[in-house]
C-alpha cells in the first residue's frame, strides 16, 4: 500500500504534520510567554511588598529613635537642672561657716551673763 503513495501525498502528509508540529511549539510559546508574564508580574508584586514593608519598618525604627532622642533630650535637659557636687559642696562650707559663727556669737552671749 505504501507503494501506491504519490511523492505530492507522501509532501503533503508531511507539510501537515509539519504544520501541526509549528502549530504546537506556537502554542507552547504562547503558553511560555503567558506564563513568563505571569511571573514577572508576581515578581513585581512581590518586590512591591518587599518594598513597602521596609518603609514601613524604616518608619516605625524612625518614630522609635525619634521617641528614644527625646527621652534623652528631657533626661539631658533634667540633668542640666540638677545642682552639681561643687555647689553643694560650697553651700555646705558656707553654712558651716555660718553655724560656726553663731554657735560662736551664742556662746559669747551665753557665757556674758
Amino acid at each position: 500500500m505504501a507503494d501506491d503513495w504519490t511523492a505530492n501525498q507522501v509532501k503533503s502528509i508531511l507539510d501537515d504534520r509539519v504544520n501541526d508540529m509549528h502549530e504546537l511549539l506556537r502554542e507552547k510559546d504562547r503558553r511560555y510567554e503567558q506564563m513568563f508574564r505571569d511571573q514577572k508580574e508576581a515578581t513585581n508584586l512581590a518586590l512591591s511588598a518587599a518594598q513597602l514593608a521596609v518603609s514601613k519598618a524604616e518608619a516605625a525604627a524612625e518614630k522609635r529613635f525619634d521617641s528614644v532622642n527625646e527621652f534623652r533630650q528631657v533626661l539631658s535637659d533634667q540633668t542640666a537642672s540638677f545642682v552639681t557636687r561643687r555647689e553643694i559642696l560650697a553651700v555646705i562650707t558656707v553654712l558651716c561657716t555660718i553655724m560656726i559663727a553663731t554657735t560662736a556669737v551664742i556662746s559669747l552671749l551665753v557665757f556674758r551673763k
